[in-house]
């Protein structure tokens, strides 16, 4: 295949994979484990099955770091735990999360006993995923057969958008457009941390950091 088969072959299968998890999500509302279970299977077997059937992508690099970026990138994470937080304990109560607490206790099933597995898994492992498919397949390889400009919007665009199916009944309409930007945003702000290094360390720590921080507020929402 030439560049521009492989380009557009590459937007297809991200666009199918945030579809088909938006179906799932919108459609069948499915147990968040069936609902991780269909994510692994679309966020990580998909770029793997694109990885073998071009033989043009490998994602070996995506975790090499050294231990000083490891650590900037720590950081930098904890420094956005703590605005994340702050801000949630300043202006939070200017703002209506009873729809989040109703989600969390009947659409997720969750409570205090089952939300510390659900954080851990959030934090670790489905900020991993989400990091290796938006920002190494969508971002780092999507670039290799792009321009860094189209690569880091149509990344952070489809990362915010992939969102809407999961928060659309959250938030009132203002809290709902602030979060869809700052999505939009994260998304760029992801891509150029991970812009000259070549690998999602910076970002996956950041985002961990950042769902901690989340999950901070989703348990204080349930108390």
């Amino acid at each position: 295949m030439n560049n521009k088969t492989r380009l557009i072959t590459m937007i297809f299968t991200i666009l199918f994979a945030c579809s088909i998890m938006a179906i799932v999500d919108i459609l069948w509302e499915p147990s968040y484990i069936i609902h991780s279970t269909v994510k692994l299977l679309l966020f990580l077997a998909i770029p793997l099955l694109y990885a073998k059937i071009t033989h043009d992508v490998s994602y070996t690099h995506l975790l090499k770091t050294s231990n000083q970026h490891l650590k900037s990138s720590a950081l930098l994470g904890s420094l956005l735990f703590l605005l994340i937080l702050g801000a949630y304990f300043s202006i939070g109560r200017f703002f209506d999360f009873s729809a989040v607490e109703a989600s969390l206790r009947h659409d997720l099933e969750v409570n205090r006993n089952t939300f510390v597995l659900l954080a851990l898994y959030v934090s670790f492992v489905n900020s991993l995923l989400e990091e290796f498919f938006f920002r190494g397949f969508a971002f780092i390889e999507l670039r290799r057969l792009s321009t860094k400009r189209f690569a880091m919007i149509f990344s952070a665009s489809i990362f915010a958008v992939y969102h809407l199916s999961i928060i659309a009944n959250w938030f009132s309409p203002l809290l709902f457009a602030l979060v869809m930007i700052s999505l939009f945003v994260g998304g760029l702000i992801f891509n150029q941390l991970n812009e000259h290094t070549g690998n999602i360390v910076a970002s996956w720590m950041v985002h961990m950091f950042a769902n901690f921080a989340i999950n901070i507020v989703g348990f204080l929402l349930l108390l």
